[in-house]
């Protein structure tokens, strides 16, 4: 009997989601303190995301956008996914609204805005990606980016959580690898999640 090998990629750093926010004036800056991943994959291919990002606001912030490839071409991987039930909130309960989506380019676009002013904020965003595993006869592949390379500042503190549908029987069914700053460390947690952490991602 056949035992299915699970690969877990986390690929950071080249060509991938992206949150721009308007270019600083005056002695606007902000940094991003922490970027944590919880990942969820289905056994209908699909996996859902929840992402909770920190930023330490020096100025006044009104708004941000966000893309989100939904093509993936890379090593041999070349499939379109698509993102549905987008949805953000503030963790201290304050005031976003999403302002604009569309999906166009391989990429699924979205603008919000909120209010911030020298004061630290984290946002929470919620997604499924459909079509994110990949399945084979005796192989799934989860290849997903979860940082990419038009950030203006580096992201500090990244942990990325990967929960599998299900448990496996032995760890040696699991492959985790993660893609980008040498500083980072993959980690299969127990038989059912995985997880990628660098202290920084730049």
């Amino acid at each position: 009997m056949h035992r299915r090998l699970i690969h877990v990629l986390v690929w950071v750093f080249i060509l991938g989601s992206n949150l721009l926010f308007p270019t600083p004036i005056l002695a606007k800056s902000y940094s991003i303190v922490s970027d944590r991943f919880d990942i969820r994959l289905h056994s209908d291919k699909s996996a859902t995301i929840e992402e909770r990002l920190t930023y330490d606001f020096n100025g006044s912030f009104s708004w941000a956008e966000m893309w989100i490839p939904t093509h993936i071409e890379r090593q041999g991987y070349d499939y379109s996914t698509r993102i549905t039930d987008f949805a953000i909130t503030a963790q201290d309960g304050s005031n976003v609204a999403i302002t604009s989506t569309s999906e166009e380019n391989d990429r699924f676009y979205v603008k919000w805005s909120y209010s911030a002013r020298d004061e630290q904020r984290t946002f929470v965003m919620n997604y499924t990606i459909e079509n994110a595993v990949r399945k084979y006869t005796e192989v799934a592949d989860f290849y997903w980016q979860i940082i990419g390379k038009e950030w203006a500042v580096p992201h500090k503190n990244v942990e990325a959580t990967v929960r599998l549908p299900q448990s496996v029987t032995d760890k040696s069914q699991i492959l985790i690898y993660g893609h980008g700053p040498l500083n980072g460390k993959s980690e299969i947690i127990d038989m059912q999640t995985t997880r990628f952490i660098a202290g920084s991602v730049t």
